[in-house]
C-alpha cells in the first residue's frame, strides 16, 4: 500500500493558503468569520464568503480539489490495492495503476516510483512547503527501515522517457530537471537524461523565470542555465522561486520582501508572509495583520481580515 502524509508549515488558518495547480482558474480564496469565499483577478468578490475553509480550488468553473489536481489532461489517482496510476477526465484509467507513487505531469513529463517497499520524503514545490511522505508497504508490516524511494520520469504512454533513477527529482522547467543522485547532491539534468550543471548543491528547486533557486554549502541564491550565480542570498533564512518576475525573500522575524530577477526589491512594502505569484496575484499578509492579494508592483487588489 502506499501511505501519504501531508505536512503543512505556514500560519494560522493555513487552508487559505492551499497550493493552486497550473491548471486552476483565476479564482482566489480568502476567509472571513470563519468561512471562505473568492475573488476573481480583479479583487471582485464572486463566491461571498460562506463555503467551509477547504483545500478545494476553481477548476473549469466547479470546486474541485487540489490536492494531486489535473494537469495536461491527467491526474495522478490511486487504484486497486493502493497502486497509482493516472485518470483521464473522464475517469478512465489512460495509465494503469502499477507504481508506488506518481505525481502530476508538467511539460509531457511525470515523476513516479516503480519499486517498493520504500519511503520518500519529497516534492516540497508548492507554497508553504507542502511535502509529501509516501511510502508502499506491499501489505506486510515493515520492522526495518524502508529504503529510498527510486524517482523516474514517465511519458503520458505511462512508458520512462529519461534515463535515471533518482532519490529525488522535481519537474522539468525550461527544459531542465533538479534531481537528487545522493544525499546533499543534487544537480540537473536535460530531457535526454544527462546531466548538465554537476550534482554539487545541498537543495536545488525547479527554474522558474529562468533561474533556479539552490543551495551550495554555506551559499544559498538563485543560478542560471549554466549553473552560475546570479543572485545571493546568503543569510536569508527563506527564499521561493520566481513567479511572474518576482521572488519572496526573508524571514519570519523580519518579514519579507520581493525582488525582481536581477536580485533588486521590487515591492517597497515588507510582508509577514508572502507567498509566489499566480495568474498574476499574490497573496500575502501584512504586517498589521490583515491579508491581501498584490499585483507584480505591488498594488493591493484585495484586503481582508479572517
Amino acid at each position: 500500500m502506499t501511505i501519504r502524509t501531508f505536512l503543512l508549515f505556514c500560519s494560522s488558518f493555513p487552508l487559505i493558503w492551499t497550493p493552486l495547480s497550473e491548471r486552476a482558474d483565476p479564482r482566489f480564496r480568502f476567509v472571513r468569520n470563519g468561512s471562505a469565499g473568492f475573488i476573481d483577478a480583479k479583487g471582485n468578490v464572486v463566491v461571498e464568503p460562506s463555503l467551509p475553509v477547504t483545500d478545494d480550488v476553481w477548476v473549469d468553473g466547479k470546486l474541485r480539489r487540489s490536492l494531486d489536481p489535473f494537469r495536461e489532461g491527467l491526474q495522478p489517482a490511486s487504484g486497486p490495492y493502493q497502486m497509482w496510476g493516472y485518470r483521464d477526465p473522464l475517469g478512465v484509467w489512460a495509465i494503469p495503476p502499477q507504481f508506488a507513487d506518481a505525481l502530476p505531469f508538467q511539460d509531457g513529463l511525470a515523476r513516479v516510483v516503480f519499486d517498493g517497499p520504500c519511503a520518500t520524503l519529497g516534492d516540497p514545490e508548492t507554497p508553504c512547503g507542502w511535502y509529501n511522505l509516501s511510502i508502499k508497504l506491499e501489505n506486510r508490516y515493515v520492522r526495518d527501515p524502508l529504503p529510498s524511494c527510486e524517482w523516474q520520469f514517465i511519458d503520458k504512454s505511462g512508458r520512462v522517457a529519461v534515463p535515471g533513477r533518482f532519490h529525488l527529482a522535481r519537474s522539468f522547467q525550461n527544459g531542465l530537471a533538479a534531481v537528487q543522485v545522493a544525499p546533499q547532491r543534487w544537480g540537473y539534468i536535460d530531457r535526454q537524461g544527462a546531466m548538465v550543471i554537476e550534482p554539487r548543491f545541498s537543495d536545488a528547486h525547479s527554474f522558474s523565470d529562468g533561474l533556479a533557486l539552490v543551495k551550495e554549502r554555506e551559499r544559498a541564491g538563485f543560478i542560471d542555465s549554466s549553473g552560475r550565480f546570479r543572485i545571493d542570498v546568503a543569510g536569508i533564512h527563506h527564499a521561493k522561486p520566481f513567479s511572474h518576475g518576482r521572488a519572496a525573500i526573508g524571514d519570519y522575524d523580519s518579514g519579507y520582501i520581493y525582488v525582481d530577477t536581477e536580485g533588486k526589491q521590487a515591492i517597497e512594502e515588507r510582508f509577514a508572509i508572502a507567498s509566489p505569484f499566480f495568474h498574476g496575484l499574490a497573496h500575502v499578509k501584512r504586517m498589521d495583520g490583515s491579508f491581501a492579494y498584490i499585483d507584480p508592483d505591488g498594488r493591493v487588489v484585495f484586503s481582508y481580515r479572517p
